[in-house]
C-alpha cells in the first residue's frame, strides 16, 4: 500500500506493475495541492530590486496571463551564467503547466520619476543624450542616464531637471547648437532650418 503525503496531481510515474521497490526508490512525482512555481532568472542588479511578497504577472505561450507572488530568492548566483533564481508561487487553477518556458514582469515599488518620450533620447557613439532647449533658441545636446521603460516613455535618472523642455519629433536630425524657432500656431512645437519639424515638450 502506497500513501501520498498530500493531496495533489501525479505528474510522473516510474513504478511498474510487479516491481519490487527498494527503500528510497522514487515511485511517483506529485504536484502538491496542484501548486506550481515559476523560477525566474534575474541578474544581480534586478535581484537587488526584488523581495518576497511582490506581485508578478506571467505571460503563457497561449497568450494567457497568470498572477503570482514572489516567495523567496536564491541565496547565490549561478557561477557560469551569473544569474540568480526568484521563486514565484502561481495562483492555482491557471492553464500553466509544469515545464513551460514563460516570461513575466515583477511589479516593483512605485515612485515618481522624470520621464521623456523615447523618441527624444538619441543614441550616438554608444551614449544616450537629449536636445534641451536653451535660452537663445539653440538646442543643447545633453548627455543623460536612462533607467526603466514603460511603453513609449523612458526614465531619466541623471542629466535633466523637471521642467526642462526637450526636442522630441525629429530630435535625431539635430546637432548641438542648432538654432530653432517655435512653429507658428504650435505652442510646444519648433522647427529648425533645413531640418524636419521638431516637436518640443516640457
Amino acid at each position: 500500500e502506497v500513501r501520498a503525503v498530500d493531496d495533489g496531481v501525479i505528474s510522473a510515474r516510474s513504478a511498474t506493475l510487479g516491481q519490487v521497490a527498494q527503500p528510497g526508490t522514487e515511485l511517483f512525482r506529485l504536484i502538491r495541492q496542484e501548486r506550481l512555481e515559476w523560477q525566474a532568472e534575474l541578474n544581480s542588479r534586478q535581484l537587488s530590486q526584488v523581495h518576497a511578497g511582490q506581485t508578478v504577472t506571467i505571460n503563457l505561450p497561449s497568450g494567457d496571463q497568470v498572477s503570482g507572488t514572489v516567495r523567496q530568492l536564491a541565496p547565490s548566483l549561478n557561477n557560469s551564467s551569473r544569474l540568480g533564481l526568484v521563486y514565484v508561487d502561481l495562483q492555482p487553477g491557471s492553464t500553466a503547466r509544469a515545464g513551460m518556458y514563460v516570461s513575466g514582469t515583477i511589479d516593483l515599488e512605485q515612485k515618481e520619476s522624470l520621464v521623456v518620450p523615447a523618441e527624444a533620447v538619441v543614441l550616438r557613439d554608444g551614449r544616450s543624450s537629449v536636445f534641451r532647449m536653451g535660452d537663445d533658441d539653440k538646442v543643447i545636446q545633453t548627455p543623460v542616464e536612462t533607467g526603466r521603460r514603460n511603453g513609449n516613455m523612458v526614465e531619466i535618472t541623471q542629466g535633466l531637471s523637471a521642467g526642462d523642455p526637450v526636442a522630441v519629433r525629429g530630435a535625431g536630425f539635430l546637432a548641438d547648437g542648432d538654432r530653432v524657432k517655435h512653429a507658428p500656431g504650435k505652442e510646444l512645437g519648433v522647427h529648425a532650418s533645413n531640418l524636419p519639424e521638431t516637436e518640443v515638450v516640457q
